[in-house]
């Protein structure tokens, strides 16, 4: 597993985290496990995600809160 981590976000929600497929963007698996930690020092939330890839950085993930 990998840890993947989205930083910089100003409110704390649910979240979803989607992969780029040759379909479109989907739903990960794990976008319902994930951990979310306050910043104090740069005043930001930040969500990490345990993927079960060999190497992340070969796919395009984005992250979003739900409304």
């Amino acid at each position: 597993f990998q840890a993947l981590t989205f930083t910089g976000i100003s409110t704390r929600s649910k979240g979803i985290l989607e992969i780029k497929t040759e379909q479109g963007w989907k739903k990960c698996s794990q976008s319902e496990f994930y951990q979310s930690d306050y910043n104090a020092q740069k005043q930001c939330w930040e969500y990490s995600f345990s993927m079960p890839l060999p190497n992340p950085l070969k796919y395009d993930f984005r992250f979003k809160l739900q409304d």
